[in-house]
Formats: C-alpha cells, sequence, structure tokens
C-alpha cells in the first residue's frame, strides 16, 4: 500500500513539473514555430523580390510582384497578397513553326 502511494505521488510531481515547465517555457521562451515560419516567408519573400528583375508591377497597387505557379496558371501575383489582389497572367510564348505545322497535318480535314 505504501509503495502505492509514493508512486502515485511521484508520477502527480512529474506530472505537475511537465506542466510548469511548458507554461513557463511557453510564457517566458522564445518565438514560437508559427513566428519562425513567418520570418522565414518573409526572408523568402525579399529573395523573390531581388532576383525577379524582370517581374512586371502590381497593376492594383503598383507595387512588387513575385512569381506563383498553380496547377491550371502561372501569375505574377502581388507580393502584398492579403492586402492587395492584383496579379498579371504570364504570357506563353509563341510556338514553334514546326509544331504549328505538325498540329496542322495531323488534324482531320473539316467536312
Amino acid at each position: 500500500m505504501p509503495a502505492a502511494r509514493i508512486l502515485i505521488l511521484a508520477a502527480s510531481v512529474v506530472f505537475i513539473l511537465v506542466i510548469v515547465r511548458k507554461f513557463l517555457g511557453s510564457w517566458l521562451g522564445g518565438p514560437s514555430r508559427a513566428d519562425e515560419y513567418r520570418k522565414l516567408e518573409q526572408e523568402e519573400r525579399l529573395e523573390s523580390r531581388w532576383s525577379s528583375g524582370d517581374a512586371p508591377g502590381c497593376p492594383e497597387c503598383g507595387g512588387p510582384t513575385e512569381f506563383c505557379r498553380y496547377p491550371h496558371l502561372r501569375v505574377w501575383r502581388c507580393v502584398r497578397y492579403p492586402e492587395c489582389r492584383g496579379f498579371v497572367k504570364v504570357k506563353k510564348p509563341p510556338r514553334p513553326k514546326f509544331a504549328t505545322d505538325w498540329e496542322r497535318k495531323r488534324r482531320p480535314p473539316d467536312k
């Protein structure tokens, strides 16, 4: 009986210490993981701004844009995205002449 009480007491003390450590760690500790991710994302945005010298300006606010690739669309989106929703679609390069000739030859004639 006394061994069971000692075991329960030890477990409760460990539990309380873990809770206190978590509380003090989050209260007095450094930045949270979300803050660190936000900071990394801002640094990546700055790098993409510096590397995209040929990027068009935002049509809404005139600010810089960054290249974004979506499954069916490629656009230059404003770096202030949540506030400004301006974007410019990426123009597709013209197809080579041999590719258009090939498609025209392979296409069945219209009746």
